[in-house]
Formats: C-alpha cells, structure tokens, sequence
C-alpha cells in the first residue's frame, strides 16, 4: 500500500534527531524514559521533550557488555551500549534519564547510566501487586512526586492547564491509534501489522502535535482508501497474535519472517504495540487521574505479579483479544535473560490450549541475525500447520 501519509511519518522521524538538538539550543530538555507504564503526559505538559530509549544494535550490545553483564536482557544492555558508543546521540542530548520501577534489569541499567553518564536519573514506582485501594493510594503518591521533581528539573510549574492540554494530545493519538488498528485486523486490508508498528514506534520520538496531525491524516487517507476500494476477497492468510517481550523499532527479523511465510499479524500486547494506546484514555484530566488510569486501564506487564491464573489480567486480555481479531495462532516473543516474560511462556501455553485450542510458538532469540534461519524453519512450520488446521475446520463445518 501506498500512503502518502506514512512516507510522511517516516520522513519525519528520519529528521527528528536534528530537529531535537535544535529544540535543545533553544533551552529545551530531552527526558529520555524507559517503560510503557511512564506517564509522558507530565514530561510533554511541562515543556520537556519525551524521547523513549532502546537499542537493538549488535556494536551497541558488545559496548553495553562493559558496563552490563552478557547474562542480562539484550534491549537494557543495547541501550546501555547506544550511551556509550563514541558520538551518541543518547549521551550528548538526554539530559535526564527516568523510568518506571517495575523491570529489574531496566532499574538497574537506569542506575548504571546514572553512575557513568552522570547525567541526573528519576525513577517512578509502580505496585506489582494486583491494583487495589493501597496500589491507587501509593501509586497516585509516585505520580505526584514524580511532577514534583520534573518541575524542579525543567524550572517550570505544572499547571491544570497545561497537564489537560497534554492530556487531550495524547488521548487523541491514541484513539487515532485504535481506528488505525482495525484496519490492520481486517482481512481483507492491505495495510500490514508492521506498518502499525513502524508508525506506533514513531509516537515514542516525534513531537506529539505533529504525529497527532500525521495520524489523523493517514486516518483520512485509509477511510478514503475504503471508500473508493472495490470488494475484495477475504485474506484467508493464519490470523497470528505477537506477544512477549518488546520488540524495539529496528528489531523486525521475527515480524518480516512471520509476514514473508505467509501469516497476517492482526493482533499483539507488546509494549510497543497495542500496549502504548489500548486503555490508556485519560477521563479526569489531573494527576490523580493519570494515575488511575495507568494503574487500572492499560495491559498489565509480565513483571506484575498475579497470584491466582483466573485473575490475571494479562492473560484474561490476550483470550479476549484473540476472539476480538479471530487469531488462529500466538507467536510467543522471548527475548534471551527478559526472565519476566520467559517464566510466564508454559502457563500460557497451557491456559490458551484449555480455553481457547489456539496453539503457541514460542521463539527464543537475540538480536542479530545468526538464528535467522532456525527462527523462519520453526515460524514456517507452526504456518503450514495453523493452515492445516483451517482447512479441517473448513471440512467439518461445510
């Protein structure tokens, strides 16, 4: 498909780096953040520039070994590399480095950067138990003293406002993110999953007014599309859900493998998916909103802890995201040592074959290419039998 308006995205975040460092010489200051659970509306509300951090590079991975054990999660330890690679943008532009505690390894690479980088660190705590009373009560004391500090840091005053304006830009984006997102899901639609992940990886660098008016207007242009198309045949393609451990913007190799073998990615609860926008619309336009919100709204994390299966709200998401967009099949993403998503892959298997018969793959992986090929063996198998299961339900109901 050919849409102006993602030429246009992916222009604007080819020039977004020079764009910032401009911002940068004008007094402006770049917090750089890991977590989807980060409430960037405060960060953007006080005139400071939101920039989420993460690498997949290999020179960056064999850099980030000096300050990061091997044995730890590639995505912190890229990142960690992409700080100290000689000339890197991360270290001469994030002038203050913030993230939510709920990742050990993400904590504690925050806390490395911090000790070489010298650069100022803020970290947001977040309540891995199940959200209740005592979660909301302690959760809505982090967020408020996470403003307290940014507003020390940025020598500004956050303001009703200012927090509201930010507010409605990013609910905004998001429930253009949703529309967007079922086009994608549907059969017969030419726009790929991994086009919605290249321009909802996109949210986590531009300006959000300008990605705002650049979704709205990919928006048009797929209604317009839809309007003019002629009917077209279903896509019979395996209907395939991704979850897992994040997949960064540049680590594609499993989502092109799953897309050149013939399977049509419809659905995902990665935190750089569905994750960024699904339940995460802001009603009460305050701190304490916020809070309740990122606390109860969004999909929780692997790393949350969820003492009885039949509660998890993981889990309890994903089945129902599976019936919502008719997934025939589960790619299970495991990044090597991201122990809170590896530990989780058996009892979800096992969950999704008692409730649902929907068979799992569970892909374990690195970044870099030298599994490539075992990666496309296993992802053309588990499509070859996702279709033989399509045709014998096909035989049994005809």
């Amino acid at each position: 498909m050919e849409l102006t308006s993602l030429k246009k995205i992916n222009k604007a975040c080819e020039t977004r780096r020079e764009e910032i460092k401009h911002e940068r010489l004008s007094g402006r200051k770049v917090v750089g953040y890991f977590c989807n659970f980060m409430p960037v509306e405060i960060i953007y509300a006080l005139d400071l520039i939101p920039l989420r951090l993460s690498s997949c590079s290999d020179l960056c991975l064999e850099h980030g070994k000096v300050y990061f054990n091997e044995n730890m999660c590639p995505f912190t330890r890229a990142t960690i590399g992409e700080f100290m690679e000689k000339g890197s943008f991360y270290l001469e532009n994030v002038d203050l480095i913030a993230g939510t505690i709920m990742c050990m390894q993400a904590h504690a690479a925050i806390t490395v950067l911090e000790k070489y980088t010298k650069k100022p660190a803020l970290f947001l705590g977040y309540p891995l138990n199940p959200p209740g009373p005592a979660e909301e009560e302690y959760f809505t004391a982090e967020v408020e003293y996470f403003a307290r500090e940014l507003e020390k840091f940025s020598n500004k005053k956050l303001t009703n406002d200012s927090l509201r304006s930010s507010i409605e830009i990013y609910n905004e984006i998001r429930g253009s993110l949703m529309e967007i997102y079922q086009f994608q899901a549907q059969g017969s639609s030419a726009l790929e999953w991994s086009h919605m992940f290249s321009f909802n990886s996109a949210s986590s660098a531009l300006n959000p007014d300008v990605y705002l008016c650049l979704l709205k207007e990919l928006l048009k242009e797929l209604l317009k599309e839809r309007e003019g198309a002629r009917p077209q045949k279903e896509d019979q393609s395996p209907r395939i859900m991704i979850t897992g451990s994040t997949i960064v913007p540049g680590d594609l190799k499993l989502i092109r493998t799953i897309e050149d073998l013939g399977g049509k990615i419809v659905a995902d609860d990665l935190c750089t998916g569905l994750r960024t926008f699904q339940g995460l619309t802001v009603d009460n336009p305050s701190l304490k909103g916020l809070a309740h919100v990122y606390l109860h709204g969004g999909i929780p994390c692997a790393a949350l802890q969820n003492p009885s299966l039949a509660d998890d709200r993981r889990i309890n998401n994903m089945l129902q995201l599976i019936q919502q967009y008719k997934v025939d099949g589960v790619v299970y993403y495991n990044l090597r040592f991201c122990d809170n998503y590896r530990f989780r892959v058996d009892e979800t298997k096992k969950i999704l074959k008692q409730k649902m018969d929907i068979p799992l793959l569970s892909i374990d992986t690195e970044y870099g290419d030298s599994d490539l090929e075992q990666i496309e063996i296993m992802v053309k198998a588990f499509i070859e039998m996702l279709k033989e299961r399509q045709k014998m339900v096909s035989t049994f109901t005809a």
